[in-house]
């Protein structure tokens, strides 16, 4: 089995994240993910999000902060 992030195999004795999708209670497929790489996914894309985010709302308090 191959990590979903970082593309490498994974070892059976490693600490390993099993991901199921199950739909309508039948297993579909597995994902798999090393310990830190799942961390690190969700850290990711909490990110990216935020700063997405950001790039929006950041204008918007500038304008509230000092009225022109």
């Amino acid at each position: 089995m191959k990590c979903e992030k970082c593309g490498k195999e994974i070892i059976e004795i490693e600490n390993y994240i099993e991901v199921k999708h199950i739909d309508n209670l039948e297993h579909k497929n597995s994902l798999f993910y090393h310990f830190q790489c799942y961390k690190t996914y969700h850290k990711d894309k909490f990110e990216d999000e935020f700063v997405k985010k950001m790039k929006f709302v950041a204008p918007l308090i500038k304008r509230l902060v000092r009225p022109q």
